[in-house]
């Protein structure tokens, strides 16, 4: 799987449980649940896929947002800034790049235009199933 997913999924989970966590609380999880010890979990866990990281990564995604004391939370489109070069960034992972033992509550066509439209979100309410957790 593609470690901005793992991040993605990780950080979703966490939010969810706790609101707001560290970056090791991240890098854990994927360690294990999905048994990723890949140097880049540590990049995009802390830069990535960090809305408010500077851009120092030729890629970035907007999932997370650091909070003033160095911990994490879910990245809320509309709301929070991104980082300058990271207005663009996707708030969610492609379809495909989901593996299917995870059940995303996909937003409708018409909430895409929104999220495409207005750079609105519903990434903090979408609700994630695991099969296996």
């Amino acid at each position: 799987m593609k470690i901005h997913v793992e991040v993605f999924i990780a950080s979703r989970i966490l939010g969810q449980r706790k609101g707001v966590f560290s970056p090791q609380e991240v890098i854990d999880f994927i360690d294990h649940k999905f048994r990723d010890q890949r140097s880049g979990v540590r990049t995009h866990t802390t830069a990535v896929c960090v809305a408010n990281a500077p851009l120092n990564h030729p890629t970035a995604y907007n999932y997370l947002g650091r909070t003033e004391h160095a911990t994490l939370r879910v990245f809320k489109p509309g709301i929070d800034l991104p980082s300058p070069g990271k207005e663009k960034a996707r708030v969610y992972p492609e379809r495909e790049d989901v593996p299917e033992k995870i059940d995303f509550c996909w937003p409708s066509k018409q909430q895409f235009e929104i999220l495409t439209c207005r750079r609105l979100c519903f990434v903090e309410n979408l609700k994630i199933r695991f099969s296996n957790f």
